[in-house]
C-alpha cells in the first residue's frame, strides 16, 4: 500500500481484508461524507454557531478514526478541542489546519480507490 499522510497503513490493510469487496464502497462513502462535513462546518463557522461546528466535526472525527485517517482524525480532534475550549485564536489556527487539509486529504481516498480497487 502507498505511503499516506492522513491515514494508517495497518488499518487500511486490516479493513481492506475485513472488508474485501466492499472496501471501495466504504472509501467512496468515507469520501462524500468528508465533503458534506466540510462544506457543513463551513458554514456553522460562518454562522458562529460552535455547537453545529461541534457536531459535526465531533461526527467527522468518529468517522476518520473508524476508516483509519488517524492523523486527520487528529486534526479534527484539536480543532474539536478549541471550540470546546472557547479559545478564539487556538479555533481559528485548527480551523485553518482543517480546512488546509481537505483537497490532500481528498487526493489522498482517491489515490486509494486508484489503487486499492
Amino acid at each position: 500500500m502507498a505511503e499516506t499522510k492522513y491515514f494508517d497503513s495497518y488499518a487500511l490493510s486490516s479493513l481492506k481484508e475485513i472488508l474485501a469487496g466492499d472496501f471501495e464502497n466504504l472509501l467512496n462513502a468515507y469520501r462524500k461524507d468528508v465533503c458534506e462535513h466540510f462544506d457543513v462546518i463551513f458554514h456553522h463557522l460562518k454562522q458562529d454557531d460552535r455547537s453545529g461546528v461541534l457536531k459535526s466535526v465531533h461526527s467527522l472525527k468518529g468517522s476518520s478514526g473508524n476508516i483509519g485517517a488517524l492523523a486527520f482524525s487528529k486534526i479534527c480532534e484539536n480543532f474539536e478541542t478549541s471550540v470546546k475550549d472557547n479559545e478564539d485564536s487556538s479555533i481559528e489556527e485548527n480551523s485553518r489546519l482543517f480546512f488546509e487539509s481537505k483537497t490532500p486529504l481528498l487526493l489522498e481516498i482517491d489515490s486509494l480507490l486508484e489503487t486499492c480497487c
